[in-house]
């Protein structure tokens, strides 16, 4: 109705908190290991939802990812639409967040293994949160387009804020696996969304970044995809 693709993509992060919000209430669960998951994943969509807010620069203006997608299907494209850009995200961030559904609905005390989760989620909001602002600091003070951005983490890797989201769902998953270790399998989700980003989300974007930034092959020669350490050839760069 709107012919803007973009307007689906804040479901990513509200579905989230949403429904597990509801959830939680549903079934009365307010021990400290219940909340502190519920409170961790609000955090990280309101957050998220956030910078998709501040990015999104309205209805005249589709992500350029559609765009392309558009392009290449032509008649096929509200199929394309609803298959690629509606329903596969949505089943993969109900994957995602299944692990927290049922662990919210059933009950499981926090252990070892559940801090490490809850470790790990909060370590991928934090660097999704440091990894946004600093992207948001660059755009503001850069003057070319084609500059790239080496400010703080992504001197030494190209999609920290990636990793962050990466580490956020993998968190989950293992605070639901430390409290139903037989079924850590329906963690699964946290499998699938590291490959979107590894196969899909990671090379779209880097073949679109090497069209119009120069240096941008060199950029990728000496940094890291995810983690965001310096590599022997960046090391090399600066003793140079």
């Amino acid at each position: 109705a709107l012919d803007n693709a973009s307007v689906y993509d804040p479901y990513w992060s509200v579905q989230p908190i949403v429904i597990l919000d509801l959830w939680l209430v549903a079934n009365g669960r307010f021990d400290l290991s219940a909340l502190a998951l519920a409170s961790l994943l609000n955090v990280w969509g309101v957050r998220l939802t956030a910078n998709w807010a501040v990015t999104f620069r309205g209805l005249g203006v589709q992500d350029w990812r559609y765009d392309r997608i558009r392009a290449a299907t032509g008649p096929l494209w509200p199929l394309a639409n609803l298959a690629g850009i509606q329903l596969m995200p949505t089943l993969i961030v109900y994957a995602c967040t299944l692990p927290a559904f049922l662990y919210l609905g059933e009950g499981g005390a926090i252990g070892p293994v559940g801090i490490l989760g809850l470790a790990a989620s909060l370590l991928g909001v934090a660097l999704e949160t440091v990894a946004d602002a600093q992207q948001h600091a660059f755009r503001k003070q850069a003057d070319d387009r084609t500059r790239i951005n080496d400010l703080g983490l992504w001197k030494h890797a190209r999609h920290p804020n990636y990793l962050g989201e990466i580490l956020v769902w993998w968190g989950v998953a293992v605070v639901f696996a430390g409290a139903f270790p037989s079924r850590f399998f329906l963690g699964f989700g946290a499998a699938v969304n590291t490959a979107l980003f590894l196969f899909i989300s990671i090379p779209l974007a880097e073949r679109r970044l090497a069209e119009y930034k120069a240096g941008y092959a060199a950029y990728r020669a000496r940094t890291r995809m995810l983690l965001p350490i310096p590599t022997r050839a960046d090391e090399d760069r600066r003793e140079a």
